[in-house]
């Protein structure tokens, strides 16, 4: 009895033991499809690159930021003729953005009564005039900063010099965002009083500039603001395009500076920089970055291939980045979907700890920056449609019905849905232009505006002029 009980432990013990030297055999590590030469080019570090007026847009009142020596400190953290290992390393982040902040924050927190709730659907052109007098209030407070600004829209360039590294600091993007929103508000109620053209440029100036800062922009982050930046800009347009006293020029103004757009002007193309920053390239790099407990630790080393576990996040990532380039109406697949890796009744046969740390901390992660997707195409199709609702408004007469008008129209035939490969769609009855969006699902022109879901839908008020 005792002979059989040794021979089955000892059975036991040799095929644990094969097991877990089967499971040390990890694949090689795999070659990357992107380089950062590709993805950070060589930036300008001379002093006219806007990305130092990013950096310092939220400086003190009396900060001369047109000063080389005063922009320095921002150089020396990512010019490589610098020591940039010291610099980063005395940067103080939450100093810089706590100075934003009392700088400029708490005029930016008054306001925030009369802001436009984040995804509301209500007219802002109309909403910001029921609240003129505290979006000129908040100008007069915050001038300074808003001429800064208007000079960072007029910059002849945009490079992002961000090093490719983690603990690489950023601008305080929040700023820029607030800044964006305030000459929205500003320049709307310019058109609304009186001087339509001028209000409509300045808005068209700052998609202009939306647009060479998401080309221009390495960190992720930054693109993204960037293209939020474009898409309220554009809709606040689109809103005073709608307005019944609106001008047929402001709609010649809208078609003739919207050219048709290139793919690092809306793409989130630094998602290329998510795929690069390898932090799982060995095993103690994978346990530290996700902050295992002991016993996890301890037990899935034994189990676990790092470099097959770094490569189903990589194959995810490049399905996702290959998304982004691509119109959703080509996909064969939807990039917010992950591989199970523990499909199948043997799953555990091969690297089982990877896939379980896979499961647990790597795929909600490759499923949310999935989502980024959304932002692009949301940034793609309301700037088409709101170049294709200008020559509507244009064309429109009563004695015709709007989807016979827009089928004349060069631009609704040059323009079309990336999400359906056909032509955008009319609501007649809820008066919007939309895009089927990423889910390339017709939802009859109904959206999710906080979540980016459903169709992408831009509102079109028709007034005989």
């Amino acid at each position: 009895m005792k002979k059989k009980v040794f021979i089955v432990l000892s059975v036991v013990v040799v095929l644990a033991a094969a097991y877990i030297i089967f499971n040390r055999f990890d694949i090689p590590k795999q070659p990357l499809e992107y380089t950062i030469e590709e993805l950070r080019g060589n930036p300008s570090f001379d002093w006219d690159n806007g990305y130092y007026r990013l950096w310092s847009l939220g400086e003190a009142p009396s900060a001369d930021i047109e000063s080389p020596d005063f922009l320095l400190k921002y150089r020396r953290l990512f010019d490589p003729q610098y020591d940039n290992d010291k610099y980063i390393k005395e940067w103080d982040q939450e100093t810089y953005k706590k100075s934003n902040v009392k700088n400029w924050g708490t005029k930016f927190d008054a306001f925030k009564p009369y802001n436009l709730p984040y995804g509301s659907i209500k007219d802002s052109a109309q909403h910001y005039l029921e609240h003129k007098e505290h979006v000129v209030k908040l100008q007069s407070e915050i001038e300074i900063l808003m001429n800064r600004y208007q000079k960072l829209i007029d910059c002849e360039r945009f490079e992002d010099f961000t090093l490719f590294r983690i603990d690489s600091p950023i601008p305080n993007l929040l700023i820029w965002l607030n800044a964006a929103k305030q000459y929205n508000r500003f320049y709307l109620l310019q058109a609304m009083d009186g001087e339509w053209l001028q209000g409509a440029a300045k808005l068209l100036d700052q998609i202009r500039f939306g647009k060479k800062a998401n080309k221009g922009s390495v960190v992720l982050i930054t693109n993204l603001v960037a293209k939020g930046v474009v898409r309220i800009t554009l809709r606040g347009l689109s809103s005073l395009m709608n307005r019944k006293d609106c001008p047929k020029e402001v709609y010649e103004q809208v078609l003739n500076n919207l050219p048709e757009l290139e793919y690092k002007e809306y793409g989130s193309w630094p998602l290329a920089g998510e795929y690069l920053y390898q932090p799982i390239d060995s095993w103690d790099s994978l346990a530290g970055y996700y902050k295992m407990g002991f016993w996890e630790k301890k037990l899935l080393y034994f189990f676990t291939q790092p470099n097959r576990t770094n490569k189903y996040k990589n194959d995810h990532m490049v399905k996702v980045i290959e998304c982004d380039r691509t119109p959703p109406y080509k996909w064969t697949s939807d990039p917010r979907e992950t591989k199970d890796v523990k499909s199948g009744w043997f799953w555990w046969l091969r690297n089982p700890g990877g896939k379980i740390i896979y499961e647990k901390y790597l795929k909600g992660d490759a499923e949310s920056i999935a989502k980024v997707v959304q932002r692009t195409y949301a940034a793609k199709t309301v700037y088409d449609m709101v170049k294709i609702s200008a020559g509507l408004h244009l064309n429109y007469t009563p004695d015709k019905p709007v989807q016979e008008i827009l089928n004349g129209l060069e631009t609704y035939k040059a323009l079309l849905d990336p999400c359906s490969g056909k032509p955008y769609r009319w609501n007649d009855e809820k008066q919007v232009l939309y895009s089927i969006g990423v889910d390339r699902k017709d939802d009859g022109g109904n959206q999710d505006h906080n979540k980016f879901e459903g169709d992408f839908v831009l509102p079109v008020i028709l007034y005989l002029k």
